[in-house]
């Protein structure tokens, strides 16, 4: 009878908690899954190192916050300090590794309405970013994660979608955690996502959640108000365009 009684003590626990869930941040990390390769350079075992390093040391993550609320979400970037390191080349130079010093991208969701207000960048060159998002139609695929230091302790479900730009991407998402809420302007399971993975031309991107407070009081959620005002489509549009023109760049010089 006393293992019958703590049971129900510790489900209807666990149930106020999921129900008093409503605000909150979640911290994410963002890497990479890529070789980074220096043209020329491929041989040479220093520099090599040196990137091998550099990477070791999480110099090539960025780091993101989510606020949530029962409105929406922001997602913004962390500003990170520059970090460079030097390695010798054939002739007596040297090359220059640097990282961080980004301008900061900054992503605001309504999940009531599908509005979205970003600040991002096509180089230094910042947008003001307005449009409504897609519904992702979400594919539970049955799969659990146990809880682990890598989830930060909570019981995680897998989802895929396919964007609108075709991309199958994958999320791992916490049903504990009931708040629509993800990386950029990502949502729409029934649970915070905590893990992301997008495909991308030559790698994949992930963003991981490492960390999470909850709040019993309300959390303002700050909107965005820099850069030049375009649409969603158009700034799409304007960032692939820049792409090819970078790409001709390259391969001209």
């Amino acid at each position: 009878m006393k293992n019958v009684l703590l049971l129900l003590i510790c489900l209807f626990s666990v149930f106020a908690l999921t129900a008093q869930v409503s605000y909150g941040t979640i911290d994410y990390i963002r890497t990479v899954e890529r070789s980074l390769k220096i043209e020329g350079m491929e041989e040479n075992k220093e520099i090599q190192a040196m990137i091998a390093k550099m990477a070791a040391s999480g110099a090539f993550t960025e780091n993101f916050q989510a606020t949530f609320g029962p409105e929406g979400f922001t997602f913004i970037q962390q500003v990170k300090e520059v970090s460079e390191m030097e390695s010798e080349i054939g002739g007596g130079g040297t090359i220059v590794i640097a990282t961080g010093g980004d301008d900061p991208s900054h992503y605001s969701t309504n999940t009531k309405t599908g509005q979205v207000l970003n600040t991002d960048y096509i180089f230094d060159k910042s947008f003001l970013i307005s449009g409504k998002v897609p519904e992702l139609k979400w594919e539970l695929t049955g799969e659990s994660i146990p809880p682990s230091d890598a989830t930060i302790g909570l019981d995680l479900k897998v989802a895929t979608a396919i964007t609108d730009t075709g991309d199958t991407i994958t999320a791992h998402y916490a049903p504990s955690i009931p708040v629509q809420v993800g990386p950029d302007n990502i949502y729409g399971l029934p649970g915070a996502i905590m893990v992301l993975q997008i495909p991308q031309e030559d790698g994949l991107l992930t963003y991981r959640a490492v960390s999470m407070q909850l709040s019993a009081e309300p959390l303002e959620l700050v909107k965005p108000t820099e850069g030049k005002k375009i649409s969603r489509e158009k700034f799409r549009a304007e960032k692939e365009k820049r792409k090819k023109m970078m790409t001709r760049t390259v391969i001209r010089g």
